[in-house]
């Protein structure tokens, strides 16, 4: 064990007792578990299952504290439940359910959305939003200025430190999805030097997306752009510097990312490429065969289905899907995908109808950052396969919370304001008492 499991360890065990007391500060530490991934970082600290632990601490908080909320009942949270609902029955009505449960990774994809429900209730004030929207943010942002310096100083493809986002192309669009949420936190800060640091890792968002070399990466940020430019069409300083950006976006990036962004979809001198036609015909045909739930979750890559799934004789081996829709399509069915799809689409909508308030104006703000986040998600994964995503959920989960967050009160973050102000009531009724 190393001095950073060490380190690691001390500050976990600090932080549980604290969850307990504080439920959303443990919704914070499970936030930059998840997306920051320091236990990656280290030997051995995974082992122990800190983000299990910090979640089980916060739930245990949340049924303690009743002044807290546990979620907010809406039609998204009705939909993030039903989706789970849909995959679960896919997975039992699988030939191997409980192969199916195992590799389709169901336990963690339940972590993922009860987190998402959590963040409803959790989330109840502009504090709360702004904080949890700051450690998302600069957890991955933190991530990408490591990126870009490594791969301006020593080349290669970048890879993210280790869970969901491990792969270059998750990792990369990761990045997509964080540049909206750090570059709308920084229109919001009042304090200069934070609004720097928050431009400047946006910046490197856009920067490590190109040094993973994920054409997946490259395509979302392209389309996230389009409607980025299409919601500030009336800010003369964007239109100035978006052509300018894109310029120097096409000069640093690597020459070979975009000869693999143009064999994407030709399957030309490119396995990848090729591989990837063929996992989307084969996952098309598995839905063909089993309409309604699909072959179970984690069964595409059966070595036994996939050889039985037309074409036949391609020569490629069973990955992933490269495709998240086709893989919830094959694996759970038209209904599934169904519930998944209308989970993102009614989320922009609500989203995009946000009511803006010129005197208040930061819903509608971080309103903005989630839809474009999540056009980022749906179009990167078109590519990808990512079910399994713990930022679309969250931000899912948080769209709910903006809805019906307060302005209230900043968050009490170890008990002080609370404890000092029964202090000071205290020391009232003692004055009271003396002058009677």
């Amino acid at each position: 064990m190393g001095i950073r499991d060490i380190v690691l360890l001390a500050i976990l065990a600090a932080c549980l007792p604290l969850s307990l007391m504080r439920p959303f500060f443990g919704l914070l530490v499970f936030s930059w578990l998840a997306y920051m991934r320091p236990n990656d970082m280290t030997w051995g600290v995974n082992q122990y299952r800190p983000s299990l632990l910090i979640a089980l601490a916060t739930i245990l908080g949340v049924l303690w504290n009743k002044k807290e909320r546990m979620l907010v009942l809406e039609k998204r949270t009705v939909l993030i439940v039903v989706f789970g609902a849909a995959v679960t029955v896919s997975a039992l009505l699988a030939p191997d359910p409980m192969k199916s449960f195992e590799l389709g990774n169901l336990a963690d994809l339940g972590k993922i959305l009860f987190i998402a429900l959590l963040t409803t209730g959790l989330v109840s004030t502009r504090d709360r939003a702004r904080w949890l929207l700051l450690v998302i943010g600069m957890s991955l942002g933190a991530l990408a200025v490591k990126s870009a310096i490594q791969g301006v100083l020593h080349g290669g493809v970048m890879h993210g430190p280790g869970g969901s986002i491990e792969d270059n192309n998750d990792y990369g669009l990761a990045l997509v999805m964080t540049v909206p949420l750090l570059a709308y936190l920084a229109r919001d800060e009042k304090g200069p030097f934070l609004k720097m640091v928050l431009v400047g890792m946006s910046v490197a968002c856009v920067a490590g997306v190109l040094f993973t070399r994920s054409r997946g990466g490259v395509l979302a940020l392209a389309l996230m752009g389009i409607f980025w430019m299409f919601k500030l069409r009336r800010n003369a300083w964007a239109l100035t510097i978006a052509p300018l950006a894109l310029a120097l976006t096409i000069v640093v990036s690597p020459p070979e990312l975009w000869e693999r962004v143009r064999n994407l979809t030709t399957g030309a001198n490119d396995a990848s490429a090729t591989g990837r036609l063929v996992a989307w015909q084969k996952g098309l045909n598995m839905w063909d065969s089993h309409k309604v739930f699909g072959v179970g979750p984690g069964n595409f890559t059966d070595p036994v289905i996939w050889a039985n799934t037309p074409p036949f004789d391609t020569g490629v081996e069973p990955k992933v899907a490269h495709n998240t829709y086709v893989q919830i399509l094959a694996e759970s069915g038209l209904v599934a995908l169904l519930i998944f799809v209308t989970m993102l689409l009614v989320t922009l909508w609500s989203v995009a109808r946000t009511k803006v308030d010129p005197n208040d104006p930061w819903r509608a703000r971080y309103s903005d950052a989630v839809f474009l986040s999540l056009v980022g998600f749906m179009a990167g994964s078109f590519f990808l396969s990512r079910t399994h995503f713990d930022l679309t959920y969250h931000l899912i989960g948080f769209s709910v919370a903006l809805r019906v967050a307060s302005q209230g009160e900043a968050f009490d973050w170890f008990g002080v304001r609370k404890f000092l102000s029964r202090k000071g009531g205290d020391s009232r009724m003692h004055a009271e008492g003396r002058g009677a």
